[in-house]
């Protein structure tokens, strides 16, 4: 069966996934260059890349500082996968800060008021502060 040009099935895609598991495996192994690989990736890519480099902190245990810049993106599953990462890997003051962060904007309690929770934000910072959702 050939590869097919296409969404998910093309081969620039299968390159770049298994290059984002390799990289991820070597950051584990403590390369240096792959970590810089990793975060140069977010850096200068989408938000899905920069959700993919999240998701490699996730398995890394490592809350890098553009953690905390992805909770400012409109794209709320990169959000979602940031407070995963500082609510599972955080240290406590880092915890906390997040918690501030969200307390702290009117259109989060907005966000909070509708009872909308599609990827699961509300679920992972009510764990946090054992505030129950709506």
């Amino acid at each position: 069966m050939a590869i097919e040009s296409g969404h998910y099935d093309d081969a620039h895609y299968w390159r770049y996934r298994l290059r984002l598991v390799a990289l991820l495996g070597l950051a584990q192994l403590e390369t240096g260059a792959a970590r810089e690989e990793l975060f140069e990736l977010h850096e200068r890519g989408s938000e899905t890349e920069r959700m993919d480099v999240l998701l490699c902190c996730q398995e890394l245990g490592a809350v890098p500082q553009f953690a905390f810049d992805d909770l400012k993106s409109a794209e709320p599953k990169l959000v979602a996968t940031a407070v995963e990462l500082i609510r599972t890997h955080g240290n406590p003051p880092q915890r906390a800060w997040l918690i501030e962060h969200f307390r702290a904007r009117p259109l989060w309690q907005q966000f909070r008021d509708s009872g909308l929770d599609d990827h699961g934000i509300l679920r992972r910072l009510d764990a946090m502060t054992k505030e129950p959702t709506r």
